[in-house]
């Protein structure tokens, strides 16, 4: 690929990790949905030649346009009363989004592994600056002013793991060993510094993928834990935080925990009311609040988190019904597939197959299945609904791996480290 492809990924990755949230903050935007939009237009704009090349994905976006679709129908025909325009732009948009999706992957896979890692490594490199930046000043102007724990362009922490988590992973897996171990470092002391729940869960996946291939490393781990947690609970306030976030009783009155609690309930109250259908498209903010919702209500003074639902599972799966439950299952199927494929590729690098390892095994197909790790933790931990940076990337590395896998899959059977290693 050429320099010109090469800034063209990172142009169109830079506005999809930092565009949605400067928009929600400055625009004072009710979601990611504009950003998302503007990512959009460029992507669709700058590879308007590879237009005919998606072709090649039609197997996948027919799939899931037409599971959309249909389900789109059956709630349009079942709810008439509850259609309106913006259940239809909002259908429109995530066809565009998933098109865009597939664009970005062709731009990726024309990319040599070395340019494709140049790009990763800046974008990292520019998200970690940003973090640390705005531990010492923050921005109190376009809105930023209403944000108290604001990380520019992020409005809030939460905002910032969600979106820059997948690139640092994906990074971290290029990195050598002592430069893993400062990449962990640097999250996890963000996550203490801020603080931040959704941080330290990052630092914990990172330091569980990277480092524990062994029973010994594993103690060791959760050595260090104890003692991190001793240190906090000794030493600093923030144990409370973290500990009021994780207490999910009856009794708890911390919001995060609340919405948590919230998403769930809400996800079994709309199959309920439903039948298993769901609630359909866009509609989960119309169910009537719950428990937890008349808690957070009291707490706060408004419903929270009504229309995403706290997390992406719950706002498909009440939205959705089955078939939300079936993509749920199939998300777990392909996170199981490329965790096996992560950890694989890591035992690789630290054999004497390394270098074959690395030259032959394709940066975009290790990215790829980086993010459908890390989605992870926006499908059952924290997620901002459909329109997301989070998504978008998810969509990317479906088609990055379903069409690297057959053009690698003869690499499995010439690296014999791939054969022989056990995930457990």
């Amino acid at each position: 690929m050429s320099s010109l492809g090469q800034f063209r990924v990172y142009s169109i990755l830079f506005l999809l990790l930092f565009s949605p949230s400067f928009f929600y903050v400055a625009f004072s935007a009710s979601s990611m949905a504009v950003g998302i939009i503007f990512t959009i237009i460029f992507t669709l704009v700058v590879s308007k030649k590879k237009l005919l090349a998606v072709k090649a994905r039609r197997f996948y976006l027919v799939l899931l346009l037409t599971g959309f679709f249909l389900h789109f129908i059956v709630g349009f025909i079942l709810d008439f009363q509850g259609f309106s325009f913006k259940k239809l732009l909002s259908f429109c948009l995530i066809a565009l989004m998933i098109l865009s999706a597939a664009l970005l992957s062709l731009n990726i896979q024309k990319s040599k592994n070395t340019e494709l890692l140049f790009v990763l490594k800046r974008l990292s490199f520019l998200s970690i600056v940003i973090g640390i930046v705005s531990l010492l000043w923050n921005i109190d102007i376009l809105g930023y002013e209403k944000y108290a724990k604001s990380i520019f362009p992020f409005s809030e922490p939460s905002h910032y793991a969600i979106t820059v988590g997948p690139t640092l992973f994906a990074t971290g897996l290029f990195l050598s060993s002592q430069m893993r171990i400062l990449l962990v470092v640097v999250v996890f002391l963000m996550g203490v510094l801020y603080p931040s729940l959704l941080l330290l869960v990052i630092a914990l996946f990172m330091t569980a993928i990277y480092f524990i291939s062994s029973l010994t490393r594993f103690v060791l781990m959760i050595v260090l834990a104890s003692l991190t947690i001793v240190y906090l609970g000794t030493y600093t306030d923030n144990i409370i935080y973290f500990t009021s976030r994780l207490d999910f009783t009856q009794s708890t009155q911390n919001l995060t925990a609340l919405v948590y609690l919230q998403g769930w309930q809400d996800m079994y109250l709309a199959l309920l009311l439903s039948k298993g259908l769901g609630v359909g498209f866009q509609s989960f903010s119309s169910l009537p609040p719950g428990e937890y919702g008349e808690i957070i209500y009291q707490l706060a003074g408004e419903y929270k988190n009504k229309t995403d639902g706290g997390f992406l599972a719950a706002k498909i799966i009440g939205e959705l019904g089955v078939f939300g439950f079936i993509l749920i299952l199939s998300y777990l199927h392909l996170f199981y597939g490329s965790l096996v494929f992560i950890v694989k590729y890591i035992k690789c690098t630290k054999t004497k197959t390394k270098t074959k390892v690395i030259s032959e095994c394709r940066t975009s197909l290790v990215f790829g299945h980086a993010v459908i790790v890390i989605f992870f933790i926006e499908i059952f931990g924290r997620g901002y609904g459909y329109f997301s940076p989070g998504v978008f990337l998810f969509l990317v590395a479906l088609f990055l791996t379903s069409s690297e896998e057959s053009r690698t899959s003869k690499l499995y059977g010439e690296i014999l480290c791939f054969k022989k290693v056990n995930l457990f």
